[in-house]
């Protein structure tokens, strides 16, 4: 599932604040080179209203090993890790802003996500989006969108809402909404107490469904992703 990797990625870098000064920002693309990462994607991308360069790396080594090599890289920067799979931080420099994220995929494979962007676009998708929706799906009624990412190389977007609904209401809704358009259901729904994913396609298209419950805010989070299949990663 790289694609809601990619997703989840993308709407807690936008929510990064950790941050550190490097002269060198504007060729982050060399620099994680540098470190061992090879290039597997990069692309022209726009998150919530400010648009930015995505390069995606690979790197067979565990999550700890790139870190090191990337602090070192930028002069000891810190990533704000906790000892998790991710970790994330920011550049700040030559008029850019570079946002990193290192996500470990297995025991030795981690991915590491460059988004570079100018001041004013890095600004942009620190707001939230005013509207967002993606491709052929109907918004959740009267959520409120915090999140948006659209890759057109890919073809792929997704938006997250935050709802009052509980995760059966909403799913309920898509469920309507997607089967009333055609789509069909492929996997049985996945998830825990909290959390819930359903997955459907149309034809060459794909829609993932996740609704994360939280208890502290006693809110939903609705993450709703849409793919072409066939379009190139």
């Amino acid at each position: 599932m790289a694609i809601p990797v990619l997703c989840a990625t993308l709407a807690g870098v936008s929510q990064a604040k950790v941050f550190w000064r490097w002269g060198a920002a504007g060729d982050s693309v060399r620099a994680i080179e540098s470190c061992g990462g090879k290039i597997a994607y990069a692309a022209d991308v726009t998150v919530n209203s400010g648009r930015g360069r995505l390069t995606v790396f690979g790197f067979d080594a565990p999550l700890e090993r790139v870190l090191a090599s990337l602090r070192e890289t930028f002069g000891g920067a810190e990533f704000s890790h906790r000892g998790g799979s991710m970790a994330m931080a920011s550049v700040i420099g030559a008029r850019r802003t570079v946002r990193v994220v290192a996500v470990q995929l297995g025991i030795d494979q981690t991915v590491v996500f460059d988004l570079d962007q100018s001041e004013a676009e890095a600004e942009a998708s620190k707001r939230p989006p005013a509207e967002a929706t993606v491709k052929d799906l109907p918004p959740y009624p009267s959520a409120e969108p915090v999140f948006f990412v659209q890759d057109d190389r890919a073809s792929m977007g997704a938006v997250v809402y935050r709802t009052p609904a509980g995760a059966d209401t909403v799913q309920k809704f898509y469920e309507g909404a997607l089967r009333g358009a055609g789509w069909k259901s492929v996997a049985p729904e996945r998830g825990l107490r909290e959390q819930s994913l359903r997955v459907y396609v149309s034809n060459d298209r794909v829609c993932c469904v996740l609704v994360e419950a939280s208890r502290t805010e006693g809110m939903s989070r609705i993450t709703v992703l849409h793919k072409e299949r066939g379009i190139e990663y």
